[in-house]
C-alpha cells in the first residue's frame, strides 16, 4: 500500500509540473486527477496520524493536528455563515489541506532513504519543468495544458524552482571539490546548464528575494568549504570567480533590474497590506481571535486596491481568514518544522540550506504559501530526517 501511495505520490508531481499551475484560475481534469491521486497518498496516512494522536510527543505533529482539525471545523462555518463565496472558500481549503501534506504522508518515508532521495530529485524535477515553462510564456507551447500566459509567468515564483537551483549548485560544488575535479567536468558542465534553466526563469521575472538566496546559499556553502577544506575551498573561489568574470555583465544587468525594481517599488507594499488585514481583522474580537472563514476577500494595497482573498504572507492571511487562534496553531506547526530543518542542519548542512530558503520566502513574503508546492516542501523537511532513521513519532529526541 506504501508502494502505491509513493507512486501517487510521484504520478501527481509529474502531471502538477506538465499539465498545471500553482493556482490554476480554472481547474479542470488534470487538477481533479491530482487531486484523486493524493487523496490515495493522503487518507491513509491521515487515518494512521488519528489512531496515533495520542502518541504524539513532538511540537509539529500535535500543532499540525490541532490546526487540521481547527482549521476545517471553525473558519469552514464561519465562512458560510458571513456569506463568502463558495468558490473562494473552496480555493481557500485545499491549499490549506496540502500544508498536511507533511502529517498525511510523512509515513511513507520511516527508515527508506532511497525513497526520499528520489523524492527529493522529483521535486527539484517539478522546479525544472516549471521554470523551463515559465520561459516560454505562449499559450500551449512546452505544456500541454490550458492555462494562460499569467498562469505560466508566475510558475517562476515556485520554491521548487528556488530549490533545483540550490541543489544544482550544491551538486557542482561536491563535484569541484573532489581531488581529481576535470575528472567530473561533463558532470559539473551539465549542473551548470541543468542550473541556468531556474536561475534564468527567477532572473526574467526578476524575483528578488530567490535570487538573494541563491548567492547567499552559493557564499555559505563556499564558506563551508573554505572551513572543512581550505585548499579545496580556495579553489572554488577561483573557479566561481573566474565563471564570474565570463558572466558579470549579464549578472550585473539583472542586479540593476533588481535595485530599479526596488526604487520604484519599494517592497511592494507589504506593510501597508499588513496594515489593511489588521484594520480589518480588528473590527471585533470575535473577527479577531477567529477571523471572517475561509473565501475572505479585502482589498489589498499590494494589488492597487484590488478585491483579492490572498495575501502575501502566511501569517497575514491566516489573521485575517482564521484569527490569532489559526495564526498562532500556524505558527506552532511551522516551528515544529524549523525545528526539524535545524536537526537536519547538524545531519545534512546542504540540504537543511536547500529547503530553508523556500520555505522562508514563502511564509514571509510569497503568495505561493497557497500551491501545492509550499505543502510539499513541508513534507520534505520531515521526510528527510525520518527516512535517516527518527521515529515518525518521535522527533523531539532529533530537535533536542
Amino acid at each position: 500500500m506504501d508502494r502505491l501511495r509513493f507512486l501517487c505520490l510521484i504520478g501527481a508531481m509529474g502531471l502538477y509540473a506538465v499539465l498545471s499551475s500553482p493556482t490554476p484560475d480554472h481547474p479542470g481534469l488534470v487538477e481533479a486527477v491530482i487531486g484523486g491521486l493524493l487523496c490515495v497518498v493522503a487518507l491513509p496516512g491521515a487515518w494512521r496520524m488519528i489512531l496515533h494522536v495520542h502518541k504524539t510527543r513532538n511540537l509539529w505533529q500535535g500543532a499540525g493536528a490541532l490546526l487540521m482539525i481547527y482549521g476545517l471545523s471553525v473558519p469552514l462555518c464561519l465562512g458560510l455563515i458571513y456569506g463568502q463565496d463558495t468558490g473562494l472558500i473552496v480555493r481557500d481549503v485545499v491549499p490549506f489541506l496540502f500544508m498536511g501534506l507533511a502529517l498525511f504522508a510523512s509515513d511513507l518515508f520511516v527508515n527508506d532513504s532511497d525513497r526520499f532521495k528520489l523524492f527529493l530529485w522529483a521535486a527539484a524535477g517539478v522546479g525544472f519543468v516549471q521554470a523551463a515553462r515559465s520561459l516560454f510564456k505562449v499559450y500551449g507551447f512546452f505544456a500541454f495544458d490550458s492555462n494562460g500566459v499569467e498562469e505560466l509567468y508566475y510558475l517562476a515564483n515556485s520554491p521548487f524552482v528556488l530549490l533545483c537551483a540550490a541543489l544544482c549548485i550544491a551538486g557542482m560544488m561536491r563535484f569541484l571539490m573532489q581531488k581529481n575535479w576535470l575528472r567530473v567536468l561533463p558532470q559539473v558542465s551539465v549542473l551548470a546548464v541543468l542550473a541556468l534553466v531556474p536561475l534564468a526563469a527567477m532572473a526574467l521575472t526578476l524575483q528578488r528575494a530567490s535570487l538573494g538566496y541563491v548567492v547567499l546559499f552559493t557564499l555559505v556553502l563556499i564558506g563551508l568549504a573554505m572551513v572543512n577544506r581550505p585548499s579545496r575551498g580556495f579553489g572554488l573561489v577561483v573557479i566561481f570567480g573566474a565563471g564570474f568574470l565570463l558572466i558579470g555583465g549579464d549578472v550585473w544587468a539583472v542586479f540593476e533590474q533588481l535595485f530599479r525594481k526596488t526604487q520604484e517599488h519599494g517592497f511592494n507594499m507589504r506593510v501597508e497590506e499588513w496594515r489593511s488585514v489588521w484594520a480589518q481583522a480588528r473590527g471585533s474580537w470575535s473577527v479577531l481571535l477567529f477571523g471572517q472563514g475561509w473565501g475572505t476577500a479585502f482589498e489589498s494595497p499590494a494589488v492597487a486596491g484590488v478585491r483579492v482573498n490572498f495575501t502575501h504572507s502566511l501569517f497575514s492571511s491566516m489573521i485575517l481568514k482564521t484569527g490569532l487562534v489559526g495564526a498562532a496553531l500556524v505558527l506552532a506547526y511551522l516551528v515544529g518544522l524549523t525545528q526539524i530543518l535545524w536537526a537536519q542542519l547538524r545531519r545534512n548542512q546542504v540540504l537543511a540550506l536547500a529547503l530553508a530558503g523556500p520555505f522562508l520566502i514563502d511564509v514571509l513574503l510569497y503568495a505561493t504559501f497557497k500551491s501545492l508546492d509550499f505543502g510539499l516542501l513541508l513534507l520534505l523537511i520531515p521526510a528527510g530526517i525520518i527516512a535517516g532513521g527518527a521515529p515518525v513519532l518521535e522527533t523531539r529526541r532529533e530537535v533536542r
